[in-house]
């Protein structure tokens, strides 16, 4: 798979059922931009990788990133990822710690700007991973569920007055709990 101009991404499951795979050569592929972290999977909701890949040389390619979740890099005796356009983000951070250092002892960052040069191994420290994410997630999060709330709470009262008689009276702190259909007096 080397040297493929028309090679741009790599899809999930793409080597699936090969599991006797030991080496796989992906390299100078101009244009291979996206390695899906799934590529070696038998199916999507595997956790692992079932193969025996040991040698695995994806270098002179134009991949941005490597999923930590591609292979089980702790199987791997040889990796070759050296020039590739690899973005020095939170998704590349694993990398300076997950894998053999003498594999990637040469590879460089092409971005961020202020990271664009840097040997990977020296950029981990600043590889900037945005934690506020989490907790603007739970803050919308938590605004959609309070509106719905609010939504399902107005529109039991706006039936309440329209269709007093159809729409059950919830008496929550009162003498009974369970909803009564006709007003008692």
């Amino acid at each position: 798979m080397s040297s493929m101009p028309t090679l741009e991404d790599i899809d999930a499951l793409a080597f699936h059922d090969l599991h006797s795979l030991e080496t796989l050569d992906c390299r100078d592929n101009e244009n291979l931009k996206h390695f899906h972290p799934q590529a070696f999977k038998d199916n999507l909701f595997q956790d692992v990788s079932l193969m025996e890949l040991r040698y695995l040389y994806i270098s002179g390619n134009s991949l941005s990133t490597i999923s930590q979740q591609l292979v089980d890099w702790s199987k791997l005796s040889e990796l070759l990822i050296g020039g590739n356009a690899l973005e020095c983000d939170c998704e590349l951070a694993w990398l300076s710690t997950g894998v053999n250092s003498t594999w990637i002892n040469d590879v460089t960052c092409s971005g961020p700007q202020e990271l664009a040069g840097k040997l990977v191994l020296n950029a981990a420290s600043d590889m900037k991973c945005d934690q506020t994410l989490g907790i603007e997630v739970l803050t919308v999060l938590a605004v959609i569920v309070m509106g719905f709330t609010l939504f399902i709470i107005l529109g039991y009262i706006f039936a309440r007055r329209q269709w007093p008689h159809h729409v059950p009276k919830i008496n929550l702190f009162g003498e009974s709990a369970v909803p009564q259909y006709f007003p008692l007096s």
